[in-house]
């Protein structure tokens, strides 16, 4: 039950920071709890998070905005390869689409078919973790 309101509170704070700054935030897919399994060294159960449709609604909105026209740039926060499909259609629609990744698991596809790519590294999310939370006390 923590980690659940941990993670809505950090999402309803992400949404609130995203919309001061005027960046349209679109959900997509659907996040599910489900059991664990179960813990080979202590037989204890958890909760996780377990994300569905997640990746086809994000390259469904990709290539709708592209193909619409309602975009010029797509920054990607992901590294799932299979939105490469995507990202070329919104490539072939004259879109720049700029991956955002983390420093330690860039995926070397994405950044290949990528027009450029925004590295995020640890101490940088930290920090504005930190910063995000004294502003909201």
């Amino acid at each position: 039950m923590d980690k659940s309101i941990r993670f809505s509170d950090n999402l309803r704070r992400v949404r609130s920071n995203l919309s001061k700054q005027n960046i349209t935030y679109i959900e997509a897919g659907k996040l599910k709890i489900r059991d664990s399994d179960v813990c080979k060294n202590c037989g204890s159960k958890d909760y996780r998070y377990q994300e569905k449709g997640v990746d086809v609604g994000i390259a469904v909105n990709m290539v709708k905005d592209a193909l619409m026209n309602n975009v010029d740039r797509i920054i990607l926060v992901s590294s799932d390869t299979d939105l490469i499909p995507a990202i070329l259609c919104a490539k072939r629609a004259d879109k720049n689409v700029t991956y955002v990744g983390f420093s330690k698991r860039l995926t070397r596809a994405l950044v290949n078919e990528c027009d450029a790519i925004q590295v995020l590294r640890d101490d940088e999310i930290v920090g504005a973790y930190k910063i995000a939370n004294n502003l909201q006390n």
